[in-house]
């Protein structure tokens, strides 16, 4: 009898363990807003097709789905084979997804699918939106790419908005200025993922550096040779450099046509500049060849330099966010832009400092940290370089610093940026005078820069 009750307990036992362990905890899905709670609905049996008629639009549903396990290359082309695309991901095993109305929603576990739902309009809209005044900024509104832009400029016109023209044009992000009160009709479109505010205004952000990180070594020619000789990098900045200065002739690709500033020559100097007037100031490729351009159109150009120049690296010394805490640590339509062209030009590297932000508190951060500067300093393929105050090998005080938002790590990597002497000291000071924040291509310029 004894053993009975032991076979039947453990019989019991083991049968609850197999319920629980088929059970798949709640995944949250992060927003920026917040997370997302999808409550298993497939994997617990509790869905249905009509909670879905909110997200149907001309045959197709636009969702969120939900995985207990990521799919591989295969399982997502048979998914798509099916009629269920998916495009974006976003953190919790999920992605949004276009699924056609023919779907055979029965295969959903089959595939792993846990969960099927709209999002709601909450999820989607910037927190700024509901409390900062709009006037006459600037939002982006990110849509599904299995859609044109030219349909979704339509539906979004016919909720009153007024659709912006901007040299952003190969991301499906459509950017326009709208009344406050027409934020949730656009949110509630079901193709759009993300309505938020967003800057696109650039500004600007601003002897030693090459002994210090040992690239005198690496140049000469009993060493690696390395001096960028063969090579072309493109420099966004504010400054014609051409017709300014000996270090830069004969190596120029100018396609600036906008007058003559410190900054820009001061950066093109560290990068690129040759050293004939002053072997001291000379930069960390000296011989490389420069694609001299106005602050970001380096980066929105990249599809032609990379092929008509061979262009692999772009160094970027400016931000287009707001001033402080307000424009700092958030991945948003520029980051995207950034990354989804760098996985086209997959031999192109761009280059971006950090951001001078770091004397701010950004709370509920220490002060200094959480003050990366938003868009392309916060995208996921570039190089971000921080300041390091070479006296004492620390990141320089006002150098900007993560996490991220999204909880990533940056800068990648910090170099000599406080005290910087360049080409452009001998251009405006004369010798041995000045000194200036540098650019991001310091330190890591001769790898990128070879021969």
């Amino acid at each position: 009898m004894k053993n009975f009750y032991i076979f039947l307990f453990s019989s019991l036992f083991l049968f609850g363990y197999g319920n629980l362990k088929a059970q798949v905890t709640d995944i949250p899905v992060r927003f920026a807003t917040g997370n997302f709670i999808t409550g298993n609905n497939v994997q617990g049996l509790a869905f249905q097709i009509d909670n879905l008629q909110s997200s149907l639009f001309n045959n197709n549903y636009y969702v969120l789905v939900q995985f207990s396990k990521l799919p591989d290359g295969q399982t997502q082309k048979e998914l798509k084979d099916a009629g269920l695309h998916l495009e974006t991901y976003y953190p919790g095993q999920a992605y949004y997804a276009t699924i056609k109305n023919s779907f055979d929603f029965s295969m959903a576990d089959k595939y792993r699918i846990i969960s099927i739902n709209p999002v709601p309009s909450f999820y989607k809209i910037d927190p700024l939106l509901q409390t900062a005044g709009i006037g006459q900024k600037i939002i982006a509104v990110s849509y599904q790419p299995s859609l044109s832009k030219e349909f979704v400029i339509q539906q979004l016109q016919k909720t009153g908005a007024d659709v912006l023209t901007t040299k952003f044009s190969a991301i499906n992000v459509v950017f326009i200025q709208s009344e406050k009160n027409n934020i949730a009709a656009i949110a509630a479109l079901p193709f759009v993922t993300a309505v938020s505010l967003q800057s696109l205004t650039d500004k600007p952000l601003n002897y030693k550096a090459v002994g210090l990180h040992g690239v005198s070594s690496l140049q000469s020619s009993s060493g690696r040779n390395l001096t960028g000789k063969g090579a072309t990098v493109g420099i966004g900045d504010n400054s014609e450099i051409e017709s300014t200065h000996i270090d830069f002739n004969g190596r120029v690709i100018s396609r600036l046509p906008f007058p003559v500033s410190f900054h820009g020559v001061h950066v093109s100097g560290t990068v690129a500049g040759a050293g004939l007037l002053d072997a001291r100031y000379s930069g960390m490729g000296p011989r490389a060849t420069i694609v001299s351009q106005w602050l970001s159109d380096i980066i929105t150009n990249t599809p032609t330099y990379a092929v008509d120049n061979n262009m692999t690296a772009t160094n970027n010394s400016y931000t287009a966010a707001d001033d402080s805490c307000a424009g700092n640590s958030v991945y948003d339509a520029l980051s995207n832009y950034t990354d989804n062209q760098m996985r086209v030009y997959d031999k192109v590297l761009h280059v971006v400092s950090a951001g001078n932000d770091g004397t701010y508190t950004c709370s509920p951060y220490p002060i200094s940290f959480a003050t990366i500067k938003s868009g392309y300093q916060c995208a996921k393929n570039v190089l971000t370089v921080g300041a390091m105050d070479q006296s004492n090998y620390t990141t320089a005080f006002f150098s900007s610093r993560g996490p991220v938002q999204d909880g990533r790590i940056k800068p990648e990597i910090v170099a000599s940026g406080l005290n910087v002497y360049s080409t452009a000291h001998i251009f405006r000071y004369g010798f041995n005078s000045g000194t200036s924040m540098s650019g991001p291509m310091v330190a890591g310029a001769t790898t990128l820069l070879n021969e």
